[in-house]
């Protein structure tokens, strides 16, 4: 009877718990992964490998693209995908590269938006934008792309110019929910204010 609850237990804490799959995206080729049809899924990837992943979420129906970005060499980052998207894995580098993801459906998007702000991250340019939120993640924004995340008031979004990371804006009240930000713009403004 004991060994009975215990596997009980078990089982019931695999269903509460998030748990943490390892998925292989080989060289030039695409994961798709689907999650909840019925609600919207949090999903933490984390790039293990030495080469940029290219993430993105799609329209399930008609492959629309929703947003994307690039996710550096052992970085981490949480994105949404709602009920009728897919979440898109590619590597277009020449190494099969190792990644983790952990999802979870609890709570919801508004609930973790309460303290903080959704953006978006509109990169305009021809070229990848890296960027570093400390505590959050180092996204790698591609070409003529979008990013979208939810950021808390103060924290502090940094941009490399020639190895090294300058602050490029905290967030603060004067964001608001929904902003898309031209990434290209702000930096080009922000260079100009350092001398850079």
């Amino acid at each position: 009877m004991k060994l009975l609850a215990f596997l009980a237990l078990i089982l019931l804490s695999s269903f509460l718990e998030p748990q943490k799959r390892i998925v292989n995206v080989p060289s030039g080729e695409v994961v798709e992964l689907r999650f909840s049809a019925e609600e919207s899924t949090e999903v933490t990837i984390h790039n293990l490998l030495n080469s940029t992943l290219q993430v993105q979420v799609q329209q399930d129906s008609n492959r629309e693209f929703v947003k994307g970005f690039g996710l550096d060499q052992n970085s981490k980052e949480m994105i949404w995908v709602e009920s009728d998207e897919i979440l898109i894995l590619k590597n277009d580098s020449e190494k099969t590269i190792e990644v983790s993801y952990e999802k979870s459906t609890d709570g919801s998007k508004e609930d973790q938006q309460s303290d903080g702000v959704n953006l978006t991250f509109h990169n305009g340019s021809m070229v990848s934008i890296p960027l570093f939120i400390p505590g959050v993640m180092n996204p790698n924004l591609n070409p003529k792309s979008n990013s979208s995340v939810t950021l808390k008031y103060g924290q502090r979004v940094y941009f490399k110019e020639k190895g090294k990371q300058y602050l490029l804006f905290e967030v603060d009240q004067n964001f608001i929910n929904g902003d898309i930000l031209e990434i290209q713009d702000l930096i080009k403004d922000r260079k100009k204010q350092l001398g850079l």
